[in-house]
């Protein structure tokens, strides 16, 4: 089973917009492929929180993904924003996915990044999110020598994408504020050329302390996945990604342009209290 990347986060990327269901839908077969993680080609990294699994109370996390408590949090978002429409032709195609650390101070032309390992249980969600959608054939990490820990530029992990089968590469980053807030940002890429095509988040906060949270229907009362942060912000990232593939989807096939697509779905989610939206001046 792959075993995904972590990271501390330093750079958050600008707000992400809403969803639209009215994608073509299929059923496809996939393969699932054997090694490392995936490729990612941005100047900016993401964040996810830690773990899944049935426990009596949230899995600790690394240490190296967690920030300290009083360091501000970012802006509230929960969505996606379209940058550019996937050009026609686009579709199908595979799909890269990594999870990085970034390591430089500065983000110039060539950022460093570093691919960090995720929880098993991540890897088989990404590798199933696709599965009712035929235009994105199949989710794999990208093969890296070394790959965990090794430090890379963007532009060398799109590439590793791209001859690995991907027409698309998500890059994110994952972090978790103690036990009581995670935050999850990334990028998806056109391996051919590196265009930037969306920006996705999430973010979780945990339940009030003497809030009563049973568990979903169908689960033990131990498991308390459904009030750990970490846990919930990589669910609700992993749906935005999926459905800002289906509305880039649906685009193709209704044939809009990447100058009108722009505006059309930057109506990313914000929590008033959580500070202004961010995105174009046509969608404030």
């Amino acid at each position: 089973m792959q075993r995904w990347g972590s990271i501390s986060s330093r750079n958050k990327i600008p707000g992400v917009s809403c969803v639209d269901r009215r994608a073509p839908l299929g059923v496809i077969r996939r393969r699932v492929r054997s090694s490392g993680i995936i490729a990612l080609s941005a100047a900016v990294v993401f964040t996810v929180g830690p773990g899944t699994g049935c426990t009596t109370k949230p899995k600790r996390v690394n240490t190296a993904t967690q920030q300290p408590l009083d360091r501000p949090r970012p802006a509230g978002r929960n969505g996606y924003e379209i940058i550019a429409a996937a050009p026609a032709g686009m579709f199908p195609c595979a799909l890269a996915v990594a999870s990085v650390a970034e390591t430089s101070d500065t983000l110039d032309a060539r950022p460093m990044v570093e691919l960090v390992s995720r929880p098993s249980s991540e890897s088989v969600a990404w590798l199933e999110l696709f599965d009712d959608s035929a235009p994105v054939i199949e989710v794999f990490p990208a093969t890296v020598p070394n790959q965990y820990g090794r430090t890379l530029t963007v532009p060398e992990l799109l590439n590793k994408a791209r001859t690995e089968g991907a027409g698309l590469c998500l890059v994110y980053q994952a972090t978790v504020h103690g036990d009581a807030f995670a935050d999850v940002q990334g990028l998806l890429y056109r391996t051919a050329d590196g265009q930037l095509l969306a920006r996705i988040q999430a973010q979780a906060d945990a339940p009030p302390v003497n809030a009563k949270t049973a568990p979903p229907p169908g689960r033990a009362d131990v498991d308390r996945r459904h009030i750990d942060p970490a846990y919930v912000a990589v669910e609700r990232f992993q749906n935005h990604v999926r459905e800002c593939l289906r509305y880039m989807m649906h685009d193709t096939a209704v044939g809009l342009t990447a100058g009108g697509a722009r505006g059309l779905r930057q109506r990313m989610a914000a929590s008033p209290q959580e500070g202004p939206r961010l995105g174009s001046d046509r969608d404030r």
